[in-house]
């Protein structure tokens, strides 16, 4: 689920079906799903956060932080769990070709091709790979490791100066 906008115009119903849906719903499900493994000393979890994880941008504002949060949340019981058998990981896709995205606006067989967007299955093969060699982060595709690096160095008034130019 994406709020794509400014959060101050955004529907509240949207705003609360987001924040349930990407923290809220996977907390309670880590809860109830990690006890019961926990009990039996052994278990996988996999939380789908996103690259947006690391890009306070505006019109994604409620996006990417939900994901962050997703992540932190996910690393935070990676923790708690590892010593009772349950391996914990966080599947931070970038641009997967999904119901996300409106592909009437955008080149879906372009953007497959230069490597920007992934297959659904392709991404689910990698974290599950991940998960059963027990780590604790999977990023799939090169140009999504590469972002993660250098995405969070961008200054943010360099963000702002862009967002203000977009917006005139």
């Amino acid at each position: 689920m994406l709020v794509y906008g400014e959060v101050i115009g955004a529907d509240i119903e949207k705003i609360r079906s987001i924040l349930q849906l990407h923290m809220n719903t996977p907390v309670m499900l880590c809860r109830l799903f990690g006890a019961l493994m926990a009990k039996n000393h052994s278990g996988y979890i996999l939380n789908v956060s996103s690259i947006s994880a690391v890009m306070p941008y505006p019109t994604i504002s409620l996006y990417g932080p939900t994901k962050t949060f997703l992540r932190k949340f996910t690393r935070a019981l990676r923790t708690e769990l590892k010593e009772t058998g349950v391996n914990v990981l966080c599947l931070l896709p970038g641009a997967t070709a999904t119901a996300l995205y409106d592909t009437k606006n955008i080149k879906l067989s372009l953007l497959m091709r230069l490597g920007i967007m992934k297959k659904p299955e392709v991404v689910a093969k990698a974290g599950v790979a991940a998960l059963f060699k027990k780590r604790a982060e999977c990023i799939p595709g090169l140009l999504n490791k590469i972002i993660m690096r250098f995405i969070p160095l961008i200054p943010h008034v360099l963000i702002r100066y862009i967002y203000r130019k977009m917006n005139r």
